[in-house]
């Protein structure tokens, strides 16, 4: 018969653990222990050295048997942020055994960093030196104290140590290699013996410049290649200038005084889309539009002056309003305009496929360049404000991509000409929109000069006094079948008008989304992805009218017919009424198309009698009644007398009797 033959009872083995539960004045000490057979007391040793000085026994002592044992005991009454060292020791009659080394260190009462108050700096100019002061103290001490700046325009930060010169004030040197007319960003970091570490608020320091330092050629900027000869473009200044007169930036660059033949610049006051008047000075975080003729590409440069407080910038933008704004730095800032409170900022420049010129409508935009200009909206019934921030200190950038997944369906129309375009025109349903104005409804921007716009008229949409076209108009997915009447105005484009378009989301099945051309007559299909033919024939005293259609089949057909059917398919002019008549008579007429209209009366001599109509008129039915007086309101004699209809090319006669 076996026997099981035990190991003979033997020293203790130990290992010593991690403390736990350290608090800023208690913790918890661990280990284990393998008894080695025999009763073994355990204890740990500790103290602020290897050379230990105090024990405490663990609760679990003494311990038995062969296996490893945990033990532990815990301590209080520790000081804060001292490093303690302690270890396992056990015995039994075969020996003592120690195990190695652990450290643990209290945490502090004190946890709150040094207080930096009495920030100061000289007011330096572009390469001096500058000596950074503050106030600096905690009950603890210091450790570490350093002074972080950047030129403006730079999120990358050096540092310096700060020295003390007693009394609590420490001073630190920023090099004047690093100041410069974008002027300098600083802030301030110190240690306490603890470990605790606190920051001051970010400071700018405005740094003075002399005449001809900042021009449009600075890096980064709207116009680094000279600002265009023959376009309007959007225009400001960057920097705090001593002399912002137009007649100082503008009028001594190209040396002439503002005319049709030199160059204009104007300034938007609103809320009408043409309230624009002549600028005679620049204002920071402004833009005006100007435009010259004197040279090809013209650069501009700016007087003495400061730069402009790091911190931010901050406008406010009233509500329902179109506000021509610019950034007031040298360099590029990025914006961050939340696109439920605001539409835009966009800007005006060479955006069309083919280089026309017009609004980035289609694309918000999210950096201002210095010198440039922008355009934003306030979409709210509040004022709102927008802050801009440098390099460093700029907040996440918040873009209403058209790419974004909506439930419903957009459709997004362009017109492009030779010279002008205008994008981001929307209509649809998705959820969430409202039939009548909500902040899916983007008002049409003001324009100057030259244009291609595709707009609606909602004049019924009281809030945007002196807005009444809008560029989008989204309404609610709960309905299926609507209509977008939509006008297309030019003026100084000569070229053909093409409509494009984009859908985006789903049209629901079974419907369909219709462009219906009034003039021609004809509709197209775009959800079959028919494209619209090319606009050749329009005005620039009358809008082009045309008709989005959606819905189902039977809706747009039905809705397609009636509008036409209210439409004269052809110029006409009927016959007058009563004939013979005596004294007035009502002259009935047709337009199939906007034109130029002459309807005059003339006797049988063909001598000229009266002007009824002699002005622009839109497409229609018309009528008009002649009281049988000359153009100078005298009764004429009774007779024979012809009324005579001239449009596009149209002359059409129709004999009239007037028997008194």
């Amino acid at each position: 018969m076996m026997r099981l033959r035990l190991p003979p009872p033997s020293a203790p083995t130990v290992v010593t653990l991690g403390a736990t539960n350290v608090s800023t004045s208690s913790a918890t000490l661990n280990g284990t222990v393998n008894p080695g057979r025999l009763s073994t007391t355990v204890r740990f040793q500790y103290g602020t050295s290897t050379s230990y000085g105090s024990t405490i026994t663990a609760a679990q002592s003494p311990v038995t048997g062969s296996v490893n044992v945990s033990v532990s005991a815990g301590l209080t009454g520790l000081s804060p942020n001292t490093l303690y060292h302690y270890r396992v020791v056990a015995t039994n009659s075969a020996g003592t055994r120690n195990g190695a080394d652990q450290t643990f260190k209290p945490g502090s009462d004190d946890v709150t960093g040094p207080a930096i108050t009495n920030l100061a700096a000289a007011s330096p100019n572009v390469g001096d030196n500058i000596t950074v002061t503050a106030t600096i103290t905690d009950p603890q001490g210091l450790a570490a104290v350093d002074l972080h700046y950047a030129r403006g325009g730079s999120a990358s930060y050096s540092q310096v140590n700060m020295l003390s010169l007693g009394a609590n004030t420490h001073s630190g040197t920023i090099p004047g290699s690093a100041v410069t007319a974008t002027g300098v960003a600083c802030f301030i970091t110190a240690e306490d013996n603890l470990g605790n570490v606190s920051r001051s608020d970010t400071a700018s320091i405005q740094v003075g410049f002399p005449s001809g330092t900042l021009t449009t050629s600075i890096p980064g900027g709207a116009f680094r290649d000279g600002f265009p000869k023959d376009k309007w473009r959007l225009i400001s200044i960057p920097g705090n200038i001593a002399d912002t007169t137009v007649n100082s930036i503008i009028r001594a660059e190209l040396n002439s005084t503002p005319s049709d033949e030199t160059w204009k610049i104007f300034r938007f006051t609103g809320p009408e889309p043409d309230d624009y008047v002549a600028a005679s000075s620049f204002i920071s975080g402004e833009s005006y539009f100007l435009k010259q003729v004197v040279e090809e590409a013209v650069h501009f440069t700016l007087g003495a002056g400061r730069s402009v407080d790091l911190t931010g910038f901050t406008w406010t933008i009233p509500s329902h309003r179109w506000h021509f704004i610019s950034s007031p730095y040298p360099f590029p800032v990025t914006v961050a305009a939340d696109q439920g409170t605001f539409i835009g900022p966009y800007t005006y420049g060479e955006f069309g496929a083919e280089g026309q010129e017009g609004w980035s409508m289609a694309q918000v935009q999210t950096t201002f360049q210095p010198w440039g200009g922008y355009i934003i909206y306030n979409n709210t019934y509040q004022p709102q404000a927008l802050e801009i921030k440098p390099p460093g200190l700029a907040k996440a950038i918040l873009p209403k991509g058209t790419d974004k997944p909506i439930d419903g369906w957009l459709l997004h129309l362009t017109a492009e000409g030779a010279h002008y375009f205008d994008a981001g025109n929307t209509v649809g349903r998705i959820q969430g929109a409202a039939e009548g104005l909500d902040d899916h409804d983007h008002p049409e921007p003001p324009y100057l000069d030259g244009y291609v716009s595709l707009a609606m008229e909602r004049p019924d949409w009281s809030p945007n006094a002196g807005l009444s076209r809008f560029t989008s108009d989204v309404r609610t997915l709960d309905e299926t079948n609507g209509v977008w009447d939509l006008d297309l105005r030019t003026r100084r484009e000569s070229g053909p008008v093409a409509i494009t378009y984009e859908i985006q989301g789903e049209v629901p099945p079974g419907s369909q989304v219709v462009l219906l051309d009034l003039v021609r007559r004809r509709a197209y299909d775009l959800t079959a992805g028919e494209l619209p033919e090319a606009i050749t024939n329009y005005s620039e005293q009358l809008p082009r009218r045309l008709k989005v259609i959606a819905g189902t089949p039977d809706y747009v057909q039905a809705t397609i017919e009636e509008a036409l059917a209210q439409l004269p398919e052809e110029f006409a002019l009927s016959q007058n009424y009563p004939n013979p008549f005596n004294p007035s008579t009502t002259i009935e007429y047709a337009l199939p198309k906007p034109a130029r209209v002459s309807l005059r009366v003339y006797n049988l001599l063909g001598r000229e009698i009266a002007v009824l109509v002699n002005d622009w008129q839109d497409m229609g039915y018309y009528e008009i009644v002649w009281q049988g007086r000359d153009r100078a309101g005298r009764s004429v004699a009774s007779g024979v007398y012809f009324a005579v209809l001239q449009a596009d090319g149209h002359m059409l006669t129709r004999k009239m009797l007037l028997l008194r």
